[in-house]
């Protein structure tokens, strides 16, 4: 995701192009089987930590959550403090 948000996005986003996440919660297993699933929590500290380490690049950050609602993560106040 760094590596996007310092390339690709950086450009995209400099072109004027407005620059969207959307975040799947869905499960991945690896391959003996284990369910690997962020929490909401985790989730929302990796967010914060990335659009605050790239500031202006994102415009919104969306999540789709393991049962399917899709929620707003960014723009909210509370992630860029």
């Amino acid at each position: 995701m760094e590596s996007k948000l310092d390339g690709q996005l950086k450009r995209a986003k400099e072109s004027g192009i407005q620059v969207l996440l959307l975040l799947d919660q869905l499960p991945e297993r690896d391959g003996d089987g284990t369910l690997w699933l962020a929490g909401g929590d985790t989730i929302l500290l990796v967010v914060k930590r990335l659009l605050n380490e790239h500031s202006g690049v994102v415009d919104q950050v969306w999540l789709r959550s393991a049962n399917g609602e899709y929620a707003r993560l960014f723009p909210e106040r509370s992630l860029l403090q």
